[in-house]
């Protein structure tokens, strides 16, 4: 059984119990009757992650080799985890609801809200839309109105979740300086809880990417937010230092709000206050991915598209090619090298890793499907590999928007 292991500050949202390490958990899992299995290093690895989940579900011991011990029970590997939302079994369509979207930039997100707003003709569905988001740096310097802003945008969807009509939908667009997800829980929970008390249906949505792609790509604002490539990676060397972007899971988790300070920080930053550990940090984001959304995907815009069609019935429309970057990037090996390692030790591979076990994969047929492959050859692209990311690189610009498109409660458009 996995031992917990110290909590933290018990005002935190990541006030629980901590994720061990890899090397931990070789030296606190043991097992009474056990089968030896050879996995590859990968595979092993992946199987480790799910203990970010289970605290009880998986019994094994490497006892100090390379060798991975699964112990033969009937408890499944995911005891103890959260029900996610998004593999839930529920009956579609919602007849009405809200759409909220999670916009990380260099996603494919631009795509998704060009096509979010076309449901704003009347001869789409004639859907209210609303987003109120700013800059996270201007002038190369933090805004120091992030946080402000945060709290105007959820006053303003307070009042947006009510007194929806019996057939009205509304889609939400949240970006920058928008919802700091580490700390958002009684939020979303309240929202979510005024749109169903309705009897209507509330859809959290994002688009994820795999990390590598989308920190490449993040170069070609660099200009903008006056930095050089010899310092534009340099914060993912810390747990919690600042810097001009945040990667996958930073800014799922944070945002990308430098200045932010609660009293109970021990540091006046918003990447990772707390200075908790990428073990926890991935934690925390499957946790809120689990207990909050709806519709999570790896840069599969079909995907997105059929799960959102699936659920609100809307007519099926094509996501548009938007803000794409049609300049070339070079990159150095040693580039390459230092942001696959940065983004390693930050969190985000594992994180990613997990997404894709969780979600991509039917969880009814989970364990049977690892038990298997642990006990026949395989190969490294095994549960790890990527699809191609088919989305266009956003670029510094804010698309043009059609008058018609923009609504009441738009307040800026559309960034990278």
């Amino acid at each position: 059984m996995l031992q917990k292991a110290r909590k933290l500050d018990k005002r935190s949202p990541h006030s629980f119990v901590a994720a061990p390490s890899r090397t931990s958990v070789d030296n606190l899992l043991q097992c009474k009757k056990r089968k030896q299995l050879q996995v590859s290093t990968k595979i092993r690895q992946n199987i480790l992650s799910l203990t970010y989940y289970s605290q009880e579900g998986i019994n094994c011991s490497t006892q100090r080799t390379n060798d991975l011990y699964i112990e033969e029970s009937s408890t499944p590997l995911y005891a103890g985890a959260i029900p996610p939302r998004a593999t839930a079994k529920r009956k579609y369509p919602y007849k009405c609801g809200v759409l909220f979207f999670y916009h990380i930039p260099s996603t494919g997100g631009s795509s998704i809200n060009h096509w979010l707003r076309k449901y704003q003709k009347p001869e789409n569905g004639n859907h209210r839309y609303f987003q109120r988001w700013a800059r996270a740096v201007v002038n190369g310097q933090p805004n120091e109105e992030a946080e402000g802003i945060e709290k105007l945008f959820n006053s303003m969807m307070d009042d947006y979740v009510q007194n929806l009509g019996p057939n009205e939908w509304r889609i939400a667009h949240s970006h920058l300086c928008n919802n700091y997800l580490n700390e958002s829980d009684d939020i979303l929970n309240r929202w979510r809880s005024t749109v169903e008390s309705q009897g209507c249906g509330m859809i959290n949505s994002v688009m994820l990417r795999d990390p590598l792609n989308h920190a490449m790509s993040l170069y070609k604002v660099m200009k903008s937010k006056k930095s050089s490539r010899d310092d534009w990676a340099a914060h993912l060397q810390s747990l919690s230092a600042p810097g001009k972007w945040n990667t996958v899971l930073d800014f799922f988790l944070y945002n990308i709000q430098i200045h932010r300070y609660h009293d109970n920080y021990p540091t006046n930053i918003g990447r990772n206050p707390f200075n908790v550990t990428k073990e926890e940090k991935v934690r925390r984001a499957m946790e809120i991915l689990d207990t909050h959304f709806d519709v999570i995907t790896i840069g599969d815009h079909a995907e997105f598209k059929r799960q959102i069609l699936n659920m609100t019935g809307w007519t099926d429309m094509d996501i548009p090619h938007a803000n794409v970057y049609k300049k070339e990037l070079d990159f150095t090996k040693k580039e390459i090298e230092a942001l696959q390692k940065g983004l390693a030790k930050n969190g985000d591979t594992d994180f990613i890793d997990m997404v894709k076990l969780r979600y991509q994969w039917p969880l009814s047929y989970l364990t049977d499907a690892l038990n298997f492959r642990l006990r026949k050859p395989m190969e490294q692209h095994d549960f790890l590999e990527d699809g191609d990311d088919d989305d266009g690189n956003p670029t510094d610009e804010q698309p043009s928007v059609d008058d018609e498109d923009k609504n009441e409660y738009s307040d800026d458009d559309e960034s990278d």
